[in-house]
């Protein structure tokens, strides 16, 4: 693996971790992948460019599930509420005193 910088890459191998990204190396391992050997042209760039795509992608899908999340639960309370409103009525229904003569 070519690293241009090696300043750059210890801070950010101390900031984000080797392990967390070692995650993103894999897919630019040569096979078999148990060697632990790079392809040609692979640099630590390429790793990062990777980790801050997914990145991007994590962020934006959270924020949709977000959305997602609050319909739902707008919708189990909504739900909830009227569900509990019929309940109570049938309640009241058998509970009220039968004049019987």
């Amino acid at each position: 693996m070519e690293i241009t910088d090696e300043e750059k890459a210890q801070h950010y191998l101390s900031h984000i971790g080797y392990y967390r990204l070692s995650a993103y190396m894999y897919p630019l391992l040569s096979i078999p992948k148990e060697q632990h050997l790079f392809k040609q042209g692979v640099s630590f760039g390429k790793v990062m460019m990777l980790y801050r795509f997914d990145k991007k992608l994590r962020l934006l899908l959270f924020n949709e599930i977000e959305k997602i999340e609050v319909a739902v639960r707008c919708a189990v309370v909504n739900f909830g509420f009227w569900c509990s409103r019929v309940v109570f009525c049938l309640q009241q229904n058998q509970a009220s005193p039968q004049h019987s003569f």
